[in-house]
């Protein structure tokens, strides 16, 4: 029978540099039955190869469902890579070994790579207590597995380290004293950072037990079920039948939709991460990020319809809404509106000393006054609410704007003088409302 040519096969994964298989890529560890084959016969280059663990102990391949498996550790070691199992993460890395130049394996040159070890180390542990816990799952994801990344690299660096130290008291570049000492420090860096490691899935709650892939499709789940609350927000904000209404109901939903926004990049972060980290198969990830697709479009839809509906009742001017301008811009639109109300007080007044009235231009004045009276409420109502401007500030807008108030009430005075009653004004003003609602709404 033709044997496999497992060098090719690991050569494939190898070349492209650091190779990791994780535990949590799988769909879960299963108990199997399978054959010890030490009768098969590995070769390397042409040669017959002998495969041994960590403690020394003869490795031998097995076979399973027709396919032969070889220990990776003993694999690793013969195509000269480095082999790092993680524990925390049941992780293996493989990564190219690189070959120590006699001058590095001096007690200067050892203590200095020690010293740049404890280094990292203390970076690295700095990181950890200033990276606060995240509000969902999926951020905390990412996070941990970008800090236990790290913690792998640094252990892989220790290890070598180690290594080298051991060769260089074989060979003699350096006394047994000074040995002994860079055990010492080596053994406690390396202490410290597994206690580091261990309490990182602690830290961001990981549930290390729990597939990745299942933690991702939990979170898109919940995401999901969000969506419906979060449409009926928007659809409140769209039906709003003012301005105090839509201002209320705006705000809300889009409070709403900043934090489901927030929350699905941050699945679609931790979605990527783990694939980076080999914490999911490419199936589960291809899978779970059409669903990531899936809410994003969503997304898009609620913020098309948050900003029709912004437009509807926030009158934009061509730089953007009146929301958390600064004095200098507020000012202008106080200056614009002062013209423009002093224009409609001599239209009314003209209107009032007029014998020959038109009812058509007064109903058509008494629109004017409801457009403008609206413009100054939702002026007032951004001065009232900007986090730019000081308490000072505010004070002499409103102060200014109230000016203008005052003449669209004397204009509204001259129009009621020639005989426009109130009943009207109210007709006028609901139907003036729900047709901007409707008309902005085509648009």
């Amino acid at each position: 029978m033709k044997k496999p040519n497992l060098k090719t096969a690991l050569l494939v994964c190898l070349t492209a540099g650091a190779f990791t298989l994780g535990a949590a890529a799988a769909t879960g560890a299963q108990q199997i039955s399978a054959m010890l084959r030490p009768d098969i016969t590995v070769k390397l280059n042409g040669e017959n190869q002998d495969m041994y663990d960590k403690n020394g102990t003869r490795d031998y391949p097995i076979e399973y469902n027709g396919s032969t498996y070889l220990p990776i550790r003993a694999i690793g070691t013969l195509l000269e890579q480095e082999v790092v199992w993680d524990t925390t993460t049941q992780t293996v890395f493989l990564s190219t070994k690189v070959e120590t130049k006699p001058e590095e394996l001096t007690y200067a040159a050892l203590s200095g790579r020690a010293t740049l070890a404890e280094n990292r180390y203390t970076t690295l542990n700095s990181d950890v207590l200033d990276t606060p816990k995240a509000g969902t799952y999926a951020e905390n994801l990412t996070i941990y597995h970008r800090l236990n990344n790290r913690c792998v690299e640094l252990q892989a660096m220790i290890k070598t380290l180690q290594v080298d130290t051991s060769e260089a008291a074989r060979t003699g570049k350096i006394t047994q004293t000074e040995s002994v000492a860079l055990a010492d420090r080596l053994t406690s860096a390396e202490g410290k950072l597994k206690t580091l490691q261990s309490g990182l899935a602690q830290k961001y709650g990981i549930d290390t037990t729990v597939a990745t892939a299942k933690a991702l499709w939990d979170e898109t789940a919940r995401l999901k079920a969000e969506l419906p609350a979060l449409d009926v927000l928007i659809t409140t904000a769209e039906k709003a039948g003012s301005y105090d209404a839509w201002k209320s109901a705006g705000a809300a939903a889009l409070a709403g939709y900043k934090t489901l926004r927030n929350d699905v990049t941050t699945l679609q972060l931790a979605l990527n991460e783990s694939l980076r980290q080999s914490a999911i198969t490419f199936s589960d990830y291809n899978l779970i990020a059409a669903e990531c697709d899936t809410l994003d479009n969503a997304m898009k839809d609620f913020k098309t319809r948050l900003d029709k509906a912004e437009a509807i009742w926030v009158k934009a001017d061509p730089d953007g809404s009146l929301i958390d301008r600064d004095a200098e811009f507020y000012t202008q639109k106080i200056i614009a509106l002062g013209d423009q109300t002093d224009k409609l007080f001599v239209k009314c007044r003209e209107y009032f000393t007029n014998k020959s009235r038109n009812p058509d231009a007064g109903v058509a004045l008494v629109k004017e006054l409801i457009e403008l009276d609206r413009q100054v409420d939702a002026l007032e109502d951004a001065i009232e609410d900007s986090d730019k401007l000081g308490r000072q500030s505010t004070w002499e807008l409103l102060r200014r704007l109230d000016k203008a108030d005052d003449t669209l009430d004397k204009a509204q005075d001259f129009l009621e003088k020639a005989g426009i009653d109130d009943d009207l004004f109210d007709d006028l003003e609901e139907e003036h409302d729900r047709g901007w609602h409707h008309d902005k709404g085509r648009d």
